[in-house]
């Protein structure tokens, strides 16, 4: 490992790249109080890459990152935790009544009252009235209730009376009971959301988003702007 002075210097420089000032880094005197001050500011860090998963493993192992709920390798089972934890790098994570937040390529499965505040190509499978909040490329699979707010390129298949809202231009596939909402303000070909609805799927929207319903549904697309309503096939076999 670097001298803490050398890696600090670093830390500082990267900051100020990124137009952030932490002059208070100065003032921390060793690695356990520095690694205080990452997992206080662990999100902004770290989502500007002023702290990389690189720079983490360089100064602590997994098992110091992790008492201070930051997970980088590994399955970890999160129950009832006052604030959030960081599941990044290739690490997996349980949920239930807390709230995570995921990055790189972690993996996280939200049970009741689990939540999820994801980016980059993070995983999800929300389950039992959970909720998710994504960004960047993430891919969600949500079903039983669950609820997604989906801001970026996202991939998400839904059921069993889940709940999405699009506001980015992810792709999204509607099955069962689900409920999709989008608004997305771009009206332009490449940058709307595409929406495929099946069984009884309903999609609420402002037209400018790509809605395709199956062949032999019965789903239903609402365009909210000019009060036009698209049914999928009605008849009953």
């Amino acid at each position: 490992m670097r001298k803490y002075g050398i890696i600090i210097d670093e830390i500082t420089k990267r900051a100020k790249e990124k137009g952030k000032d932490i002059p208070e880094i100065k003032c921390y005197k060793g690695r356990a109080q520095l690694l205080m001050f990452i997992a206080s500011n662990f999100d902004t860090l770290y989502s500007e890459q002023i702290i990389t998963l690189e720079l983490l493993h360089e100064m602590y192992n997994e098992e110091e990152l992790n008492r201070r709920f930051i997970y980088t390798i590994g399955t970890v089972s999160i129950v009832k935790k006052n604030g959030p934890a960081f599941i990044c790098g290739k690490a997996n994570a349980i949920v239930r009544n807390s709230i995570v937040r995921a990055y790189d390529n972690a993996k996280v499965h939200c049970l009741t009252g689990g939540e999820c505040i994801a980016s980059n190509s993070a995983e999800l499978l929300l389950e039992s009235d959970s909720k998710a909040y994504i960004s960047g490329e993430v891919k969600a699979l949500c079903t039983d209730f669950s609820t997604v707010f989906a801001f970026g390129d996202n991939r998400i298949v839904a059921d069993n009376y889940s709940i999405v809202k699009v506001i980015g231009k992810g792709i999204v596939e509607a099955r069962d009971h689900t409920l999709i909402s989008s608004y997305n303000k771009n009206s332009e070909e490449g940058g709307i959301p595409r929406i495929t609805l099946s069984d009884y799927a309903i999609c609420r929207h402002n037209g400018n988003v790509k809605v395709t319903l199956k062949e032999g549904c019965h789903a239903i697309s609402v365009n909210e702007q000019t009060n036009k309503l698209e049914f999928g096939n009605l008849e009953t076999e």
